[in-house]
């Protein structure tokens, strides 16, 4: 029974996942193009060192057909040739890779060639329509919110109209347009998961960091049916892994309201600025997972990568103006109460119909329950300096609220055999968010 429920668990894993894997291929030829078979192909990875085989085919063909992304070197032996090594090639998420012709040259195989791989700027294995942010693009270029989906509109056919975007939320992926579908018709996904609230369609449960972001690629058009779940485009996010070495980062972002100039309607209500902080620190690690000289010493099979982020923000919401209850209104004494134009406002009997005697309410005919709701408004302690407004509101409110917010992310990988690789990932978002006045408009 145990085995069974593993097995269904397994198969729904799968449903819900899209390869993140690449392929790449290429034809092993001599001088003259003519294809040579049973060319010794390695792929090797240049951060982890992992390693991956193939044999070319009569035809000279050779393909790699589950390769994660990364920076590769390709070399290739065949008995009466020159070693071949083609370094630097750059394979992002979701590519077909094509390396068409691969040329060696007549010589002892003790002798060897190495050349650079040059980047393909027209893709030619397949119809997809796609762009690619690289981790050093992500990382590299400013952003005030530290929010990678305002990069996205770099992408040819991509849309961002999102008003502001302070700093990384759940409604991050609301406001893009891909190709000029509507913005809930996209698909965001995180290695291969998808990322989106499936009861709304349109927030997101997880949105990583950009210091933990190793690539983005959006698939306008034209892409493979593994990533239909939504027609309007999919945003795929992978990220980083460990590598043979150690790297980590640190960061710490700041903004404050001493920075910003007050805007047009706070100097003409004398409104001061409100505190508006937005703080954005964080850090991550990564390297082998190892033993010296007793488990994994060469580095080669198990890696890790652990990113933290931290935001702390003091939202300025604005002023509110409203109209509240004078004092003298909450004995029943309207007799100082005017509407926008400054006429009186009336206050009539209702069982005449006929305004009371100096528009005052006597106090027999005040409701003691409704004096006490009348006072759970706060006093007026407003007066517009505009003599237009003079009789419109009576109370400013300001509000400055903290919205702390956390993003944690693991992720292991194990190259347990060229052709079985496995990784883990642990993803957590939290925050916590205060918004005043029931999210009114503000002025």
């Amino acid at each position: 029974m145990l085995a069974r429920l593993s097995s269904l668990l397994l198969l729904a894993i799968l449903a819900f996942a899209q390869s993140t894997t690449s392929s790449v291929n290429g034809t092993v030829v001599d001088s003259t193009g003519s294809a040579i078979p049973a060319a010794t192909c390695k792929l090797a990875d240049q951060a982890t060192g992992a390693t991956f085989t193939a044999n070319s085919r009569v035809d000279g063909l050779f393909t790699f057909p589950s390769v994660p992304a990364s920076t590769y070197t390709l070399s290739v032996q065949a008995t009466g040739f020159k070693a071949l090594q083609m370094r630097d090639i750059v394979v992002t998420s979701r590519e077909l890779r094509t390396l068409g012709n691969v040329t060696m040259q007549v010589g002892e195989v003790r002798e060897s060639v190495t050349v650079a791989a040059e980047g393909t700027t027209v893709q030619l294995a397949s119809a997809e329509r796609s762009g690619v942010l690289t981790g050093g693009q992500v990382n590299d270029i400013a952003l005030k919110g530290r929010d990678f989906f305002a990069l996205l509109q770099t992408i040819p056919g991509v849309v961002d109209t999102a008003a502001a975007r302070d700093t990384s939320s759940n409604t991050a992926g609301a406001g893009i347009f891909i190709n000029g579908n509507r913005d809930n018709q996209k698909n965001v996904s995180v290695d291969g998961i998808t990322a989106m609230d499936t009861h709304s369609n349109g927030s997101l449960s997880f949105q990583p960091n950009m210091d933990s972001i190793a690539e983005v690629k959006i698939l306008t058009n034209n892409y493979q049916a593994e990533y239909g779940r939504n027609s309007g485009g999919a945003i795929a996010a992978i990220i980083k892994s460990g590598t043979k070495e150690f790297h980590g980062s640190g960061y710490d972002f700041y903004r404050h309201e001493s920075l910003n100039a007050n805007n047009f309607f706070n100097n003409r209500s004398a409104t001061p600025k409100q505190p508006y902080r937005y703080r954005i620190s964080g850090y991550s690690l990564g390297g082998p997972i190892y033993i010296p000289r007793k488990f994994n010493a060469n580095r080669e099979k198990f890696f890790f990568f652990w990113s933290q982020e931290f935001t702390g923000v003091k939202t300025d919401y604005g002023a509110m103006f409203v109209n509240v209850p004078t004092a003298a209104e909450r004995e029943g004494d309207f007799s100082k109460s005017f509407d926008v134009n400054g006429s009186l406002i009336p206050v009539r009997d209702p069982a005449t119909g006929q305004p009371f005697a100096g528009n005052i309410v006597p106090a027999n005919r005040l409701n003691k329950t409704g004096q006490g709701i009348l006072n759970f408004y706060p006093l007026p302690n407003y007066t517009d300096p505009d003599p237009r407004n003079r009789y419109r509101w009576n109370f400013r409110s300001v509000y400055s609220g903290n919205t702390p917010r956390r993003n944690d992310i693991l992720k292991a990988d194990a190259n347990l055999t060229p052709t079985l690789r496995m990784y883990y990932r642990y993803g957590r978002d939290t925050d916590k968010t205060l918004q005043p006045w029931a999210a009114r408009q503000v002025r």
